[in-house]
């Protein structure tokens, strides 16, 4: 397998700065990449007076394009209570190529797949004392469908790999509490998560009974 990945990106940092509603630090982020995936596989095979060699790919490349930008704001209210609030848009494009290789068990090439994703992320912390903090942070995620997962489809004698080239993306909202002390005795810190899905990506494994052709 080869890959190939090229990104830049971008990220610019405010000084904080005060407002009627806090002290704000205010970070944007952006960036732009594309991935390149081939498989490439080579099978030589040892005779008692030469060798051969047989090269063949077992799916389409695959190209992928990605694009984001993001914003967060690091807040402070008062000596008591500061917070976080972030917001990203993220575009990143699928999208097989023309076989590289001889593929014996490929299926036709499937059709370019763009996803689209905004998500956000609210925090609050509390400095109740000097050694203890609380904090509370709600995020929404995704995860976007692997190449494999929407486009590799391969028949073979032992079984079927079936790709689903109608994936939607997975999505969670995430939360989060947080309880902190420190003192000069030590640390502690404990946290409890609570996520929950939408459009949960799996693999499934069938047994069935298929025509041979006779």
């Amino acid at each position: 397998m080869n890959n190939e990945f090229h990104r830049i990106g971008l990220r610019l940092d405010s000084i904080p700065f005060e407002t009627d509603f806090g002290i704000h630090q205010v970070t944007l982020r952006t960036a732009v990449s594309q991935r390149d995936f081939k498989n490439e596989n080579t099978d030589t095979y040892l005779f008692s007076t030469s060798t051969a060699s047989s090269t063949y790919a077992i799916q389409h490349p695959i190209r992928t394009r990605a694009f984001y930008i993001a914003a967060q704001d690091q807040i402070q209210w008062n000596e008591m209570f500061s917070g976080t609030a972030g917001l990203r848009y993220d575009q990143e494009q699928l999208a097989p190529q023309e076989l590289n290789a001889k593929c014996y068990n490929c299926d036709t090439r499937g059709k370019a797949t763009t996803f689209k994703n905004l998500t956000g992320s609210l925090g609050l912390n509390a400095q109740v004392t000097p050694v203890w903090n609380l904090g509370y942070y709600v995020s929404t995620g995704y995860r976007v469908p692997s190449a494999s997962e929407m486009f590799f489809s391969y028949k073979h004698l032992s079984g079927n790999w079936l790709a689903n080239p109608y994936l939607k993306a997975e999505r969670s909202v995430n939360n989060s509490i947080s309880i902190r002390g420190e003192n000069r005795l030590g640390r502690l810190n404990l946290s409890l998560y609570h996520i929950r899905y939408k459009d949960f990506l799996f693999e499934q494994e069938t047994n069935g009974l298929t025509s041979n052709g006779m």
